[in-house]
């Protein structure tokens, strides 16, 4: 495989459209299998360990400083997304 850079970055609502899930449904999902958790002081999601570990990165809007979490696009066929 090439650089994982060079794969295209999704994010997570786009994801579970990719996979047939409701956006909650995924977040409630990718909490219990750890690759992200909810900021206790912001009630932002974070990346866990796990979920860099499997190519969760944030992506930054420069406007604002906003953040929100993107996944490489092939991260749809990981077998704990499967149904």
């Amino acid at each position: 495989m090439g650089d994982p850079s060079e794969i295209p970055a999704i994010a997570t609502t786009t994801l579970a459209k990719n996979i047939g899930v409701e956006r909650g449904a995924l977040f409630r999902l990718l909490t219990s299998i750890e690759w992200i958790e909810k900021s206790k002081e912001s009630k932002a999601w974070l990346l866990t360990q796990e979920g860099k570990r499997v190519g969760g990165t944030y992506k930054k809007r420069d406007t604002d400083d906003a953040q929100w979490i993107v996944w490489p696009e092939t991260i749809k066929d990981h077998a704990l997304l499967k149904n």
